[in-house]
């Protein structure tokens, strides 16, 4: 068994506009990009998702809680602060939804995550990506300019 871990970041645009439930969150307000993951090699055909987390470089008020909705192929990214939108094509090549809303803080920093889960996704052979969207789950109002790293963890299948 292949274990790997890969990362993706956004930083946010530069406003304090607060997020509502269902609301993308995103690195442009104009032009979204999703995220990228780097999970395989041509010898897998398959991964198994362990552990997600979100880092935030700020310490919010209130501590978001995400989605994370991974896609095997490309996704048009929903602009930031909008209501997450996902084309019926994209949705039925399968994504998975990982609910993120385990939350840990410091004084100038957080982290939500998901652990210990067992999230299967099949990997298309043509580029080994995983693609990332992220949706508010709760109201939140973000830092100017946050960082947010996602990271996903898991092992990978033949």
């Amino acid at each position: 068994m292949d274990i790997f871990s890969a990362t993706a970041s956004i930083t946010r645009p530069e406003n304090t506009t607060a997020y509502a439930i269902g609301d993308a969150v995103s690195n442009s307000t104009s032009a979204a990009v999703a995220m990228s993951f780097k999970v395989g090699n041509s010898n897998h055909e398959r991964a198994v998702i362990t552990k997600v987390q979100v880092i935030s470089d700020v310490k919010a008020a209130t501590l978001p809680m995400f989605n994370l909705w991974l896609f095997r192929e490309t996704v048009v990214a929903t602009n930031d602060n909008a209501a997450l939108s996902v084309t019926d094509a994209s949705v039925q090549t399968g994504p998975s939804v990982i609910a993120l809303n385990t939350q840990w803080y410091t004084a100038i920093n957080s982290i939500v995550e998901a652990t210990n889960i067992q999230v299967p996704v099949i990997l298309e052979r043509a580029d080994m990506n995983l693609y990332g969207l992220l949706q508010a789950t709760n109201a939140y109002t973000p830092a100017s300019a946050e960082v947010l790293t996602v990271i996903i963890e898991g092992y990978l299948v033949r």
